[in-house]
């Protein structure tokens, strides 16, 4: 029960932002990045990490004028499915399921 509530958080939580949460995940696994993350394990975590990083800057700095917020929220309403997915996943493969 904790499993599916860890993943149900985390596919919420993924829905503010895009670029923070798959950055923290990554950071959390350590020298692993996001090896255990279904998706993310086939990109290069160098390039990932700029990837995301560069995505969490933007989000910072466009959320504070008003055409920035609005450019972001058209994006993050079509990406927000697919990350809080992929955390999702990425959440559900890292702990063990009971039989």
């Amino acid at each position: 029960m904790i499993e599916i509530l860890a993943t149900l958080s985390a596919s919420a939580a993924a829905g503010m932002r895009i670029g923070i949460p798959l950055l923290i995940i990554g950071l959390l696994q350590g020298s692993n990045l996001w090896s255990q993350v279904p998706i993310l394990s086939h990109i290069s975590p160098p390039i990932l990490l700029g990837c995301l990083t560069s995505w969490s800057l933007i989000e910072l700095f466009f959320s504070k004028k008003l055409w920035g917020q609005r450019s972001l929220q058209l994006i993050q309403l079509f990406m927000s499915p697919l990350v809080g997915a992929i955390m999702g996943l990425g959440v559900a493969t890292a702990t063990a399921t009971p039989n």
